[in-house]
């Protein structure tokens, strides 16, 4: 009977070596395949094993990044941040990760390992909020991959250029970088580098809308060309930003396909602060349009989120959804810090007129005819001018159907036709067949053909999975 405890105890420990020693060996043979696709130019191969990236950035500790600086990358460039191994520690490291000789002097001589090993120390500096170390070592790196403008070094140079306009945003060093990332786009598009040019557009339009600069972010993607499918993540940054750009210059509609689209394009198991970011936009463009969201729907769609950074924006649909606007003013006063730091608080502020609308959609149902004063007192407006006034654009707009007595102060409601005599049904149904037209083509455009290796299917799908999975977990970044 006392046996099975420390039977069980060995069990666990056992198992916990196990995956703390393969996470060496898979990044040994990592490291292997990678000199392999080199030899061949085989970028396809090399973006797959670059793609790991994040993989080891989570499974290794910190003295296993202190060995790899030590091992291989001290020599280059000195990493006087990152804390130097003593003896025995690094002789327990090199029994961990146990590099063949012939194979260590090797892999140090190649530009591509070296960059692969240099991101995953700026990966364990951005973890550690330490900005200013990883904006410094990115610059050198930076100024090393000019001078290494290999094909086989695309996938890297993009990587690199993302995390450092990361970092400088964190550390707000954005606008010193900005030149040197229009400099760096120019030279991309000559040489035909397309991963690289589309990390950049997304990082120069973001930089303009932190900067509230809306008509020099347009003026830039009008000038550009992104190139769909060679990034599915950039594809969804890059949809997120064109529906900022729209919902801010009032095109909601198409606000509303961007924003669908980058929803859908975003991982499915990683990227909650992306998909929050989305779905918070996406929420007060569609009351902009008219369009309350079923709430009970969203949750049936999202079990397994955590909604608590949405809560805001749901009381903000039950009080458009009441037409209310007490409701919906204090709404907007108490979480108003929140709607501030999202960047939202100034489109939410043009809700006022929709929950105006719904107001008086309700009040036309209800009553056929109801004097000024009364609207005014029911509708919580300032004064019964201002009434008459939002009254009549309703009625201009078409939100409902009536008619003003201006002398006697009343609204008389119209009978209303029926809307299927009109053209609305068939413009709805028109918006619908081209947002799934849109969806049938993107995803035509994304076929491949499978690959007939069924441990080159395993090792995509295992690389797919942890694809950026901490680019999008920066918020909307």
């Amino acid at each position: 009977m006392s046996t099975k405890p420390y039977v069980k105890g060995n069990e666990q420990t056992t198992t916990t070596e196990t995956k703390e020693n393969s996470i060496y060996v898979e990044y040994r043979k990592s490291l292997s395949n990678i000199e392999k696709a080199i030899a061949l130019k085989d970028t396809k191969t090399l973006y797959l094993f670059f793609r790991l990236l994040n993989k080891f950035r989570k499974g290794f500790k910190d003295e296993d990044f202190s060995y790899i600086c030590d091992t291989l990358l001290r020599e280059k460039f000195n990493f006087s941040f990152v804390p130097t191994l003593d003896q025995s520690t690094k002789e327990t490291q090199s029994a961990k990760f146990n590099f063949p000789v012939k194979f260590l002097n090797r892999i140090k001589e190649l530009p591509e390992i070296f960059t692969f090993n240099f991101l995953l120390i700026q990966l364990k500096l951005v973890d550690k909020k330490l900005y200013r170390e990883a904006f410094d070592s990115l610059q050198f790196l930076l100024g090393y991959l000019k001078r290494n403008e290999s094909v086989t070094m695309q996938f890297l140079r993009a990587k690199a250029y993302y995390y450092l306009t990361l970092v400088a945003e964190k550390s707000n060093k954005f606008s010193e970088i900005i030149n040197e990332l229009h400099s760096a786009y120019r030279r991309s598009c000559l040489d035909l580098d397309e991963i690289t040019q589309v990390t950049l557009i997304n990082c120069i339009v973001r930089y303009y809308l932190n900067n509230n600069a809306v008509e020099q972010a347009r003026g830039f993607i009008s000038k550009t060309k992104f190139h769909e499918n060679v990034s599915t993540n950039e594809d969804a940054r890059y949809l997120f930003y064109l529906g900022r750009i729209e919902a801010i210059q009032m095109n909601y509609s198409e606000a509303y396909k961007h924003l669908s689209n980058s929803l859908r394009k975003a991982p499915e198991k990683f990227g909650e602060g992306f998909k929050n970011v989305v779905e918070k936009l996406l929420i007060i463009v569609q009351l902009l349009m008219g369009e309350v969201p079923d709430i009970k729907s969203f949750f049936a769609q999202n079990v397994e989120r955590d909604l608590r950074p949405m809560k805001p924006y749901l009381d903000l649909i039950k009080a458009v959804k009441l037409g209310n606007l007490d409701e919906f003013k204090s709404a907007l006063v108490n979480n108003e810090k929140v709607f501030i730091k999202d960047r939202n608080f100034t489109i939410i502020q043009r809700i006022r007129h929709v929950v105006i609308k719904i107001g008086l959609r309700k009040i036309n149902l209800s009553y056929s005819r109801i004097s000024l004063k009364d609207i005014t007192e029911k509708l919580k407006l300032e004064s019964e001018k201002d009434t008459e006034y939002i009254i009549a654009k309703a009625i201009r707009d078409g939100v409902f159907l009536a008619k003003v007595n201006h002398d006697e102060g009343f609204v008389q409601s119209m009978e209303i036709k029926d809307i299927y005599s009109t053209f609305e049904p068939q413009k709805s149904f028109q918006s619908r067949i081209q947002f799934l037209n849109k969806i049938y083509n993107d995803s035509q455009k994304a076929m491949k053909y499978s690959d007939n290796k069924d441990e080159t299917k395993k090792k995509e799908s295992i690389a797919l999975e942890e694809d950026d999975a901490m680019d999008m977990r920066y918020e909307e970044f």
